[in-house]
């Protein structure tokens, strides 16, 4: 997956004696900001980073349906968060197209020796997670920056109309 500069922590040493800590800051928010300026058509919100590559709205019904969504492969996975032989001691998970975060809170509860990386085009995950997770903005169409065998585990749901390319996506991912 790309890492974009939209993606990362940015402190910034606010220190006096320092001429970088404005710039650096005031160009980390406009980078924040440009992925919080959603767009809005037929009363419903859409995703801002790579505008238009996902078809469907990012707005509360939509993460309302998303969470009843991963309720319900709750449901008919007999609360199983996955049916993959993976060990129990899994090191590193990424959750593409994580949505509101759901799944990868819960995996990353259940497995808090596990590093937890959830990507989405649109920031619309809870701040209040785990500590051994964090979400990334990213489009999982483009090119990963991730090297092989990055993750133990690669969790992908739902990502219904996003990827043009399923060879490409699936030459990155495995």
């Amino acid at each position: 997956m790309s890492r974009n500069s939209d993606l990362d922590v940015v402190e910034v040493d606010t220190d006096a004696e320092s001429g970088y800590g404005e710039s650096a800051q005031s160009e980390w928010t406009s980078l924040r900001s440009s992925i919080m300026n959603y767009h809005y058509e037929n009363g419903r919100r859409y995703h801002a980073y790579h505008a238009g590559s996902y078809w469907g709205p990012n707005d509360e019904k939509a993460m309302e349906q998303l969470d009843i969504g991963h309720h319900v492969f709750n449901l008919l996975l007999d609360g199983k968060l996955y049916l993959a032989p993976i060990p129990e001691d899994v090191e590193q998970v990424l959750d593409i197209g994580t949505g509101t975060g759901v799944w990868a809170i819960d995996f990353a509860d259940t497995h808090p020796a596990a590093r937890v990386i959830g990507t989405d085009l649109s920031p619309i995950q809870p701040t209040w997670i785990p500590p051994n997770l964090h979400f990334e903005v990213d489009d999982c169409c483009d090119d990963w920056v991730y090297g092989k065998d990055s993750f133990d585990f690669i969790h992908v749901r739902g990502l219904y109309g996003c990827v043009a390319d399923w060879d490409k996506f699936y030459k990155e991912a495995l």
